[in-house]
């Protein structure tokens, strides 16, 4: 499938301020007429390709200790240009950002999918994770490491020869009821995912995760690999009278910052048929329309697994960190607000 205009988004950088998209304004109309020029001259290589850092300030009632967190990895994808020296410059970019604004140690959150299973390209498998295991195993020497399996993941049948291999250096929290707690005020949590896990989206398991929020004195970081599932998790919660008590930060992806470019149409992803229309949630930061306490960030992530066509005029591949305090630089960059 080629774009009919492809636009690119966020060629340099990704805004610091999003909304939920619409329509094309004139500001996103000469991004595209620009980007899409851009796009058509160069083919689409490098500058879609490098993997950017985005910084978010956290603005809360606790502090956080300082996050590096990726994701859609697609390793061995058709295409990708991904590969271990590029993830490891990506990390050690991301670090880079991290000290400038504090000296402690980030924790690493690599939220799946780490490998490819899709229809009609290559698949990943054990030995085509290759140089991925020693870049693992050296981050994990300097950082720990949070990892969730996802859509592709769990789709693949070599993924647990994968994850045998990766779980010296990484702890996957692949089960619902597990939890990573790093300081007294801060713990990291996972759902399934909502995309090809939806069945598992529950009255009790959405009862359960409300609890771990609500029963921790702190803020939340939760790994949900499809924002839709932030999205039902909300509406669960609005239809049966139950709230968030807590500060709450979700984590996503999936989208790829949409995958292909079209103006007038952000809501158009490709996805499992040649064109599927999504949620409202692309990429960027969201307010929950319910608490002012809870946001979503959906990442563009950092791979693709047809990168050849997909991410043709969309935003580049994405590192975050998460950093907090009342540093005079931090007012530089997004400011995420998760005080109650």
């Amino acid at each position: 499938m080629f774009p009919i205009w492809p636009i690119l988004w966020g060629s340099s950088s990704l805004p610091k301020i999003k909304t939920k998209p619409g329509f094309l304004n004139r500001r996103k109309f000469l991004m595209a007429s620009a980007g899409g020029l851009f796009t058509l001259a160069n083919g689409n290589h490098q500058a879609q390709r490098e993997i950017a850092v985005q910084v978010h300030r956290i603005l809360s009632d606790a502090e956080i200790p300082p996050i590096i967190a990726c994701a859609d990895m697609h390793v061995g994808g058709t295409g990708s240009t991904l590969d271990a020296p590029k993830f490891t410059r990506a990390i050690e970019h991301a670090r880079a950002e991290v000290l400038k604004y504090t000296q402690q140690t980030p924790i690493v959150c690599v939220a799946g999918d780490f490998a490819c299973s899709a229809n009609l390209v290559a698949h990943t498998t054990p030995e085509s994770f290759g140089d991925f295991y020693d870049v693992f195993a050296h981050i994990a020497r300097i950082y720990p490491i949070i990892g969730s399996r996802w859509n592709h993941d769990v789709k693949l049948s070599g993924w647990s020869d994968i994850e045998n291999k990766l779980s010296s250096s990484v702890s996957f929290l692949w089960k619902t009821d597990k939890k990573e707690t790093f300081w007294d005020g801060f713990q990291i949590l996972g759902l399934p995912d909502f995309n090809s896990q939806s069945a598992l989206y529950t009255d009790d398991l959405m009862t359960k995760f409300l609890h771990s929020i609500n029963a921790h004195a702190g803020i939340s970081f939760v790994l949900c690999h499809d924002p839709d599932g932030v999205d039902f998790f909300e509406k669960w919660c609005q239809k049966n009278g139950h709230k968030v008590l807590q500060s709450t930060l979700f984590f996503c992806w999936h989208t790829h910052g949409w995958l292909i470019g079209y103006p007038f149409f952000d809501k158009l992803v490709a996805q499992k048929t040649p064109l599927h229309l999504k949620s409202d949630y692309v990429r960027g930061t969201y307010q929950s329309p319910l608490w002012p306490h809870v946001k979503t960030v959906v990442s563009v992530g950092i791979g693709s697994y047809l990168e050849a066509s997909f991410r043709y005029g969309a935003a580049m591949p994405t590192i975050h960190a998460f950093v907090s305090g009342n540093s005079s630089r931090l007012s530089e960059v997004e400011s995420i607000i998760l005080t109650k």
